[in-house]
């Protein structure tokens, strides 16, 4: 928004987050859809539930990693928004959100978890639909390069801010 960035000081990186809260929110609504309709179906819910936020920490730094990088590329690459979609959608085909890992062949199966959204899909899964806990040690794997790549895109956003007065 070129109001915000040239007028009003307003902290940019905001955003990301503000983005982030949202789909959280869309999240918490749906869970509160699922875990009913899961309960009268099955007749019992997971008890490893209380893991789920957990689970999700690694999505939630990629996503904001990622988040800030693409939004200070799209200050200066206006038309960013369209590879952007279409490697969302590759993304979401390749990484196991509409079929379990196991359905893949094995040999497939180690290229698929390159993609760190598998590990967090089958981990989610595992929590909520499955009543087991995390596989811990994919999980810290998966973290440890979320916060790492949540940082780059952070530093990276910063020293980017400073142009998008000029290029806005």
């Amino acid at each position: 928004n070129p109001t915000y960035v040239k007028k009003v000081v307003f902290p940019l990186e905001i955003f990301p987050l503000a983005a982030l809260g949202t789909a959280l929110v869309n999240a918490a609504i749906s869970l509160v859809i699922l875990l009913p309709a899961w309960g009268v179906i099955h007749q019992t819910v997971s008890p490893t539930l209380w893991l789920l936020p957990l689970a999700l920490v690694p999505l939630c730094c990629l996503s904001v990693g990622l988040a800030w990088f693409i939004a200070s590329l799209g200050v200066f690459i206006r038309d960013i928004a369209h590879p952007v979609a279409i490697l969302v959608q590759v993304l979401i085909f390749m990484s196991g959100v509409f079929f379990p890992i196991t359905a893949v062949p094995e040999e497939f199966q180690t290229i698929l978890r390159l993609n760190p959204l598998v590990t967090i899909i089958e981990n989610v899964r595992r929590t909520v639909l499955w009543g087991e806990y995390l596989e811990w040690t994919s999980w810290g794997i998966v973290t440890a390069c979320s916060l790492v790549i949540m940082q780059l895109g952070f530093a990276w956003f910063m020293r980017t801010k400073k142009a998008f007065a000029d290029v806005l």
